[in-house]
């Protein structure tokens, strides 16, 4: 069984934690985007499960001696989008494992102060004209010297890749990574 993932929660979610600007202690788990599976499995955060997407039966051949064997299994999604996939064995035994099936990707490399993207097209690498997307960063900044006192500092902004899927982002738009600089979440429409 399949279950979608409200993903556009979760970063919506994650985004308005930021910019409330939490102090400490600081919840990582909140912005934690790629251990949505843990979160939605073992801390019960039902909020970002969405409807049942489809449900399949694959039948099963136990091998001789009860010896593990490893077979692939297509899942019917075509769907873009996260995936809560459930498998339920005779005997009550239960697996679970979070999915992603992606129709764009972005590119990113890192230019002399300024950073290059290209949206494209997941199955072809063909590129995604007039690409829509949207940057937020944040940062923990200290408060005061020799503190434990700190504050987030977030950015955001939104553009638009040009017809051959294509965006450069000067620092005064983008600041780089660590230790000076933002984290950055960056999605594409």
């Amino acid at each position: 069984m399949a279950h979608e993932v409200n993903v556009a929660k979760l970063l919506d979610d994650a985004k308005a934690y930021l910019a409330s600007n939490p102090g400490l202690p600081f919840n990582n788990d909140r912005v934690n985007i790629q251990n949505i599976g843990y979160r939605l499995v073992e801390k019960q955060e039902k909020q970002y499960l969405g409807d049942k997407a489809t449900q399949w039966a694959v039948d099963l051949k136990p091998r001789a001696n009860h010896v593990d064997e490893r077979i692939s299994i297509k899942a019917p999604l075509t769907k873009p989008g996260a995936y809560l996939i459930t498998a339920h064995m005779a005997n009550g035994n239960v697996s679970r494992i979070l999915i992603w099936v992606t129709d764009t990707v972005i590119v990113k490399k890192q230019l002399e102060n300024q950073t290059y993207y290209y949206v494209a097209d997941a199955g072809t690498g063909a590129p995604v004209p007039g690409a829509s997307l949207d940057f937020f960063g944040w940062r923990h900044e200290q408060v005061k010297p020799n503190t434990n006192v700190y504050h987030i500092v977030t950015k955001k902004f939104s553009a638009v890749a040009d017809k051959e899927g294509q965006l450069i982002v000067g620092v005064d738009r983008q600041p780089p990574q660590h230790p000076e600089g933002m984290q950055w979440l960056i999605t594409a429409r």
